[in-house]
């Protein structure tokens, strides 16, 4: 009743979107950065280890599956116009990510240099 918005980090997305509708924020954009290339698996662990870890956090594990409830609860409340208000809000992102790397690429070299690596006139 208190938290206007409940997000999950594995659906980073909906949660942006989320928080822009509930806070009235025109544009809100993210950057990927230290993205790990490999995920570990649960399937790696041994059973014994899953246990303990698995009642370890029992009380985090309700926690986190009453927030799933909650953050479907309200990503229902946009009904059938959710898919195309997301996918709006993911191209917007990928846009403005292309833009910022680029603008990251040309603060690292002279201009002329960064254009001549980009057409292949010259070697990294």
């Amino acid at each position: 009743e208190q938290m206007k918005v409940v997000g999950l980090t594995e659906r980073f997305d909906e949660t942006l979107f989320l928080l822009q509708q509930a806070f009235g924020w025109r544009k809100l954009y993210y950057s990927r950065q230290n993205v790990s290339a490999g995920r570990s698996s649960q399937k790696a662990l041994p059973p014994s280890t899953l246990a303990a870890i698995q009642a370890t956090n029992m009380l985090d594990t309700e926690l986190y599956q009453f927030a799933e409830i909650l953050f479907e609860e309200q990503l229902a409340q946009f009904g059938n116009d959710l898919p195309q208000q997301l996918a709006d809000f993911r191209r917007a992102n990928q846009r403005r990510q292309r833009l910022t790397h680029l603008l990251w690429e040309l603060r690292k070299y002279p201009v002329r240099t960064y254009l001549r690596r980009l057409i292949g006139w010259e070697r990294p």
